[in-house]
């Protein structure tokens, strides 16, 4: 389908801190990262052949600044079934991107220590319990660790002290 005719918003050169331009395919991969432009471009390619959404995300470098992109768009299908155009968003998600990676540490460092790491919900159910947390109290998976209040991972001797400081 037609790539020379494109339409960005000046919200999206906003967004990629790019003066407003004449917007074409060149432009577009000057920007994104080599390695992800392969991802694009299969991305669309799956869409076109699976009759779908378009969703991809990639990162783009501008001004030696690397951020993370998520395009989201609908094919829209001409008489004769042929791709059209594609109506979509395209959202900055640098940052959901930089408190994943943070996330991922934090798990893999929990999940490698050898200490009691766990995470419980509001209402004080576990829903994290490392493997070696739930060897040191006796339980062999988190499910079953759900199904213990989070007063009983404590000693006897510290729970009324919890108790009245943390479990109201």
């Amino acid at each position: 389908f037609n790539t020379q005719k494109l339409y960005w918003s000046p919200e999206l050169f906003r967004n990629l801190g790019l003066p407003p331009v004449e917007p074409s395919r060149d432009l577009m991969l000057k920007y994104v990262h080599p390695d992800d432009v392969q991802i694009s471009e299969n991305a669309m390619i799956r869409a076109i052949n699976d009759y779908d959404v378009y969703r991809c995300e990639y990162r783009v470098v501008i001004d030696g600044k690397t951020k993370w992109i998520e395009d989201r768009g609908e094919l829209v299908w001409d008489e004769q079934g042929q791709p059209l155009k594609v109506v979509g968003t395209a959202q900055d998600i640098t940052f959901r991107k930089l408190a994943e990676a943070e996330r991922q540490k934090f798990v893999s460092l929990a999940d490698h220590s050898l200490e009691f790491v766990a995470m419980c919900d509001m209402a004080y159910a576990p829903f994290y319990i490392n493997e070696a947390g739930r060897k040191l109290v006796g339980l062999d998976s988190l499910e079953e660790a759900a199904t213990v209040h989070v007063e009983d991972f404590f000693f006897p001797e510290d729970r009324e002290y919890i108790s009245t400081q943390f479990f109201p």
